[in-house]
Parts: structure tokens; sequence; C-alpha cells
């Protein structure tokens, strides 16, 4: 599986590198920047940046071939997600609130962590600490997507420039080679 700044999970063929499945978990494109398989369930859990919803998707699948069920689900979260891991039959996801940064969310009988109390009263002690890197963290996903945007024409436009040279290059060279 593969995602990114287009806000699509597509689903790869192992063996032969074949697409063959994609599903859009954003209606706004927001950047995918981080996916969880549960496999118990056949499901990928998706955290999209500045998003407070985490993206349920299901995969079909029918003796050697997976595809996505193009059906989503979301899950509200109290505030915007800034990561995830799979812990205890369920996700533990960081949100950007002093208050109460990590939260547990149940997947197939999963059972919160015991320290999970323990855990986010360290969080909220030391908040400061975090706060400056969680919002770099958020910048830079968002400054990734918009300068993967902006610079695909300069680089179409520069590719297109080395390609020109080389050709120009090449009939320099037969002109110089061919008898006179």
């Amino acid at each position: 599986m593969s995602a990114g700044g287009d806000g699509l999970v597509k689903l790869w063929d192992p063996v032969c590198g074949d697409m063959l499945s994609e599903v859009a978990c954003s209606d706004d494109a927001k950047v995918i920047q981080q996916l969880i398989y549960l496999n118990d369930s056949q499901t990928v859990v998706c955290l999209l940046n500045n998003s407070r919803n985490l993206v349920y998707v299901n995969l079909k699948v029918d003796g050697k071939t997976a595809t996505f069920d193009h059906e989503v689900t979301e899950h509200s979260l109290p505030a915007e997600g800034l990561a995830m891991c799979q812990v205890n039959g369920g996700i533990l996801v960081l949100v950007n609130d002093k208050s109460k940064p990590l939260h547990f969310i149940a997947h197939c009988q999963g059972s919160e962590p015991a320290n999970l109390c323990t855990i986010n009263d360290y969080l909220q002690l030391h908040w400061e600490s975090f706060e400056g890197t969680l919002r770099i963290q958020s910048e830079f996903f968002t400054n990734l997507t918009k300068m993967n945007i902006d610079n695909v024409e300069e680089e179409m436009e520069r590719k297109g420039k080395r390609v020109n040279t080389e050709k120009d290059k090449n009939g320099a060279k037969i002109a110089k080679a061919a008898p006179s």
C-alpha cells in the first residue's frame, strides 16, 4: 500500500508492481501522513494531516486478489491527529490537545493500555517541549504538498530543457561524424 499528498491510498501487486485498486480518503485531497494496516480485520487506517478524523478503508479479498472497498468510514478525534500506532488490539492516537494528548481507539476487542493515564499525565506536564515539534511536523506535511505541486511544472520544464540539450548534442555529434 502507498499513500501521500493526493489523499489517495493505493494497493499494489507486490509481484508485478501493478496497481490493483485506489480509494480517496479525503474529499479535499489532504495529505495522508500515516497508514496502519490492521491485519486481523483487513482494514487500513489513515491519519490525514490537519484533520480531526481517522479514515478506515476495508480490503476485499477474493482468493489471491485484494481490492479496496470504496466505502470509507471516519472516526472523529477530539483534536487534530498527529501520530498513531497499533497497540493492544486498537490504535493509540496522539492529538494536538494538551488536556488529553493520547486517545485509545479499540478495535477487535482491544483493551486500553494500563499506563495510558500515566503517559497522558507525563505529556501534559511536558507539553511545551512537544508543542513546537508538533507544529513543525504539521507545517512540514503542508509545505511538502505545496512544494510538490508547485515544483511539478518547474521540474517538467527543466526535464524538457535537458532532453532538448541532449538531442542537440547528439545531432551535433552525428553531423560531425558524417562524411563530407
